[in-house]
């Protein structure tokens, strides 16, 4: 796991990059800004059904609720 005191950040390529291919260049031009690439995954969000799928891989937290009652 990360560091105390490490800060992570949330990279999101829009659809139309990665169906131009543009994901490497994307990840590496990241990592030459000294971005250091923990996990990547390719998942396909719609606003219907996979929020709560988004939130649970971002978070790590299965309930939503605790995050905004907190």
């Amino acid at each position: 796991m990360e560091k105390p005191g490490t800060e992570l950040t949330l990279a999101l390529i829009k659809p139309d990059a990665v169906q131009a291919g543009h994901v490497e260049r994307i990840m590496h031009a990241m990592e030459r800004h000294g971005f250091v690439v923990v996990t990547h995954a390719l998942i396909h969000v719609s606003v219907k059904g996979n929020m709560k799928s988004m939130h649970l891989f971002v978070t790590g937290v299965n309930d939503i609720q605790k995050i905004y009652a907190s």
